[in-house]
């Protein structure tokens, strides 16, 4: 196994923070520190502590490996290589045996926009020591296009749901839309190495599934999904029966039905006055960083609103109050374009009179706009110092950064 250092700061110096700051809303500043390792694509990356000592360490699924940055040092250990069919293509923590310890779900075999050939659906097993390379049990999975995995809890258990990206057969000739892919929920079993392993379908009506995400969106304690596909921004609550109602938010970008459409990725916050919102990137590998708020009616669609448009395939979507303004901010990341035109990691923030989303105005603040070409992002605060730092994952740019979050200067 590769022993790697901590990374430096990054030579230059430069920090790189928001463009623009209002004078009531001050921004806080963040430094970048690149660590020390090159990857191919960097499909997911996770906050989680791994070692017991209750600091958030970094996880990355790669294309053809597991691997994890022990914080503080941020010194890579291997958790999988070389054990899967490529692509590594997602990742989500689960206590699989109920015993207090973090497993890995992992979704592999992903082949772009192949749908032909299955995915695979995996779960990794540390020993004794978190440090040595993971034990790997299979999970049988019959679909194509195998793209992202998150575990809830449904009725006090967790369960472990897939979102294949496209239906078998379906192609770029018909817009991806001759079939649709099924979301699948797994419980464990009594034996999660032996099995079986039986899913339920939770729904198949959806085109073009790029991500969901598992919800409280009542504020009642019970999980519900938001779902992002070409359909829009759809709820998903599981009902007494085992089915799951759906319920549509929004259209998410329909201007052209032949092409790219709906919405790619979708999170839910809250405003400093408790009222929710929802921030997506529409259409599919879009352009667009819009917030939905809900309408005072309470019926309908919820209302729309563009914040950005100048995106290149945005495709990662986080919400955290990163200025301890009591409000969610918007983190998204593109992966394409160029420096300084579409890609990198931007953060939006919300200014209210009332401390409500739905009459808020937003601004922009570039965190990096030239070194990564974000894959996918995630945040918290890495060193307990009480602010939410992020982390990015570039694709074109084949590294991980952490962007240190250090309040107002």
């Amino acid at each position: 196994m590769r022993k790697l250092t901590m990374a430096a700061v990054l030579a230059t110096g430069v920090c790189l923070g928001a463009t623009a700051r209002a004078a009531e809303m001050p921004f806080p500043h963040f430094r970048a520190q690149q660590l020390d390792e090159k990857i191919t694509v960097g499909y997911g990356v996770l906050l989680l502590d791994l070692n017991g000592d209750h600091k958030p360490d970094i996880v990355v699924a790669d294309s053809k490996r597991v691997i994890w940055f022990e914080n503080p040092t941020w010194k890579m250990h291997v958790i999988l290589q070389g054990q899967t069919q490529p692509d590594n293509v997602a990742i989500a923590p689960i206590d699989m045996r109920g015993n207090g310890k973090t497993d890995l779900v992992l979704g592999a075999g992903w082949k772009g926009y192949n749908t032909k050939d299955n995915g695979t659906l995996q779960w990794l097993e540390a020993g004794s020591d978190v440090t040595e390379p993971w034990q790997m049990h299979p999970i049988g999975f019959d679909e194509v296009a195998l793209h992202r995995i998150h575990v809830a809890q449904i009725d006090g258990k967790p369960r472990i749901i897939t979102a294949p990206l496209l239906g078998r057969g379906a192609s770029a000739r018909g817009n991806y839309s001759e079939t649709t892919p099924k979301l699948l929920e797994y419980s464990i079993p009594a034996d999660p190495v032996a099995g079986p392993w039986e899913p339920k379908v939770i729904t198949d009506q959806f085109h073009v599934v790029h991500n969901f995400w598992p919800v409280d969106f009542e504020g009642n304690g019970k999980t519900s999904l938001l779902l992002a596909s070409y359909e829009g921004v759809w709820l998903l609550t599981p009902e007494s029966d085992g089915t799951w109602k759906p319920r549509q938010i929004g259209q998410g970008e329909q201007s052209n039905p032949k092409a790219s459409r709906g919405s790619s990725e979708v999170k839910l916050g809250h405003s400093k006055s408790g009222q929710p919102f929802i921030a997506a990137i529409e259409p599919w590998h879009g352009n667009e960083v819009v917030v939905y708020t809900p309408r005072k009616d309470g019926r309908g669609l919820w209302d729309r609103k563009v914040l950005d448009s100048s995106l290149h395939e945005g495709h990662g979507i986080w919400l955290a109050d990163l200025d301890h303004d009591g409000s969610d901010d918007i983190i998204a990341c593109s992966r394409a374009g160029s420096p300084g035109n579409g890609r990198g990691v931007f953060v939006y923030t919300m200014n209210s009179p009332t401390g409500s989303a739905a009459d808020a105005t937003w601004q922009r603040h570039v965190i990096d706009d030239h070194d990564m070409a974000a894959e996918d992002i995630t945040a918290a605060d890495l060193n307990g110092d009480g602010n939410v730092d992020i982390v990015a994952v570039g694709r074109a740019t084949h590294n991980i950064r952490i962007y240190w979050n250090e309040g107002e200067k």
